[in-house]
């Protein structure tokens, strides 16, 4: 980026001024250059602190929520921290319910707001034997929207995304170790896209993470998480349409920190795959827990590039 600024400020220069000796030239760029890149940081500064307060303030609001109490008696309900207004509305949807979360500010950039998770969920008699996180994600008018959630006591978190690299991602609540997730060994999360990620096998062994939706073609779905020392995994699921009911897929995480955060991606075309994920699908490939993943990676590979597939297909069949 560097490089690209300093040719325009030369060629800038250059053409303002024709007559003027390569040394004033590159006397003038230098100076115009740290001009340029002073004021850029200077504004990613203030948008980061844009980012910051806004957020801190919808962590308030969230807090005042919680003392406040949500639930189908009580469903609706706003606060406002420094200027930033949370409104939360509740509506039956069948047995179900479907909550609706909008923060708007007069003075603060709602749309610092996009990408940023919240998490429901819900405690009462209805949920012990099978609590689930519901999953929303802010878009740039500060809406975000949960469906169907049981009713019982609602409690609202706020989920930040740890890798902000523009992947189409889902940043997912790190995994409580309390009593109700020991008791029930299972940790539910309802994303967005409608899919259901499980993580079982709440033991000192690799925990296990099973992938349920509804897909009509064979199709990715990128994670990224911290092990336990520390170091940035990624996996890839492959998930296809099940010979009866939903898809479904298994993967172990090796080493996962059952305590730290990780992100699950949306669906993905098995095109975006090219030869230079090879060691990423071996890795994948070797974390699947069982056939009807194989039955997915399998289906999967013939619908990716023909040299990806290949590629696929030499892991699955080696000789």
């Amino acid at each position: 980026m560097r490089d690209d600024i300093e040719r325009f400020c030369r060629d800038l220069l250059n053409d303002t001024y024709p007559d003027m000796d390569e040394r004033w030239l590159d006397e003038q760029t230098a100076r115009a250059v740290r001009v340029v890149v002073e004021a850029t940081a200077d504004a990613e500064r203030a948008a980061d602190r844009d980012r910051q307060e806004i957020r801190q303030a919808v962590r308030e609001c969230l807090y005042l929520l919680r003392g406040r109490g949500l639930s189908p008696e009580a469903a609706d309900a706003a606060v406002t921290v420094r200027e930033v207004t949370m409104t939360v509305t509740a509506r039956p949807s069948q047995t179900r319910y479907t909550i609706d979360v909008h923060v708007t500010s007069a003075r603060q950039s709602i749309d610092e707001l996009a990408g940023l998770g919240l998490t429901v969920s819900t405690t009462g008699d209805d949920t012990a034997r099978w609590p689930v996180r519901h999953l929303a994600v802010f878009d740039e008018r500060g809406r975000a929207s949960f469906a169907n959630v049981r009713g019982g006591r609602w409690h609202l978190d706020m989920v930040t995304p740890t890798w902000e690299d523009g992947r189409t991602t889902f940043p997912m609540p790190a995994m409580e170790t309390g009593a109700l997730a020991a008791a029930t060994e299972h940790y539910a999360v309802a994303a967005p896209n409608r899919a259901l990620f499980t993580l079982d096998d709440l033991s000192d062994d690799d925990t296990t993470l099973e992938i349920t939706g509804a897909v009509s073609e064979p199709r990715l779905v990128p994670l990224v998480y911290l092990d336990r020392d520390g170091a940035v995994r990624r996996l890839l699921v492959a998930i296809a349409p099940g010979r009866t009911g939903a898809a479904r897929s298994r993967v172990e995480l090796p080493g996962f920190d059952r305590g730290a955060a990780w992100e699950a991606g949306d669906y993905q075309d098995p095109a975006v795959l090219t030869v230079d994920d090879s060691e990423l699908i071996r890795d994948s490939l070797y974390a699947t827990d069982d056939t009807a993943t194989l039955r997915a990676w399998r289906a999967l590979a013939t619908k990716a590039r023909l040299e990806v597939g290949a590629v696929i297909e030499a892991l699955l069949d080696p000789r």
